[in-house]
């Protein structure tokens, strides 16, 4: 019977160790993390269908650099943040609309759009 309990205790510890770590603050994202985000990282939670192979690593890049430059300038709030993301998004739609680049825009706008709501809680 002791055993029992004390297999049931170490359950419950365990399984509220694992609750805390999850609850646990995340890092804000800084310039270089969506920097690599942008440029390498797959991301499961933004979509399982990114295919990025028929968009050139220069749009890539053009499309990071000019994400990046909206991110470095300090906003008022997150909706002017989000705005400054949506703008890079629509400068760059006529690029990216009916191209292989298409996902990979849209991707990085969420990338955007996920800084400003981690630097400019509500």
């Amino acid at each position: 019977m002791n055993i029992s309990r004390i297999a049931i205790a170490l359950c419950c510890l365990l399984l509220a160790g694992a609750l805390l770590e999850s609850c646990a603050a995340r890092e804000t994202m800084n310039i270089s993390d969506f920097r690599f985000r942008c440029r390498f990282a797959e991301d499961d939670e933004l979509s399982n269908n990114d295919n990025f192979a028929g968009c050139d690593m220069q749009m890539q890049a053009q499309l990071c650099d000019q994400y990046t430059e909206v991110l470095k300038v300090e906003y008022a709030n997150r909706n002017a943040c989000i705005q400054g993301c949506n703008s890079v998004q629509a400068g760059s739609m006529t690029q990216t609309m009916f191209s292989s680049c298409n996902n990979f825009a849209v991707r990085t706008n969420t990338i955007c759009e996920q800084y400003c709501r981690q630097h400019y809680p509500r």
